[in-house]
């Protein structure tokens, strides 16, 4: 990681296309859309489901909240159809069953 300095941030952040940009105003995104979600509770059980390998889908309960976490790593378009349906609380939306390359999707 490179050093920076405040007011090189602030321009960076300002610049809605720039990756420093991106990647936080995205972070802040998926933070304000756990944050009610009680099963992102670090005492919620959770165990990771068989899937695509290209997958990585992990399943967290607690208090009666459940949600499941699907992550591409791979390059690929992957279907998940046994997931289709489902709300995807980072856009709110119901969930096609398409995980894009590289997509985060958490579903409940």
């Amino acid at each position: 990681r490179s050093h920076i300095k405040w007011h090189h941030l602030e321009e960076a952040l300002a610049e809605p296309l720039s990756r420093r940009s991106l990647c936080f105003h995205g972070l802040m995104k998926m933070f304000e859309a756990i944050l009610d979600v009680t099963a992102f509770s670090p005492y919620a059980s959770q165990s990771i489901l068989e899937s695509d390998p290209r997958l990585f889908v992990v399943e967290r309960k607690w208090n009666g909240s459940l949600i499941t976490s699907v992550i591409n790593v791979s390059d690929d378009e992957v279907q998940a159809k046994e997931l289709q349906g489902k709300h995807d609380i980072l856009s709110d939306t119901q969930f096609s069953g398409t995980v894009t390359a590289r997509g985060v999707y958490f579903l409940e």
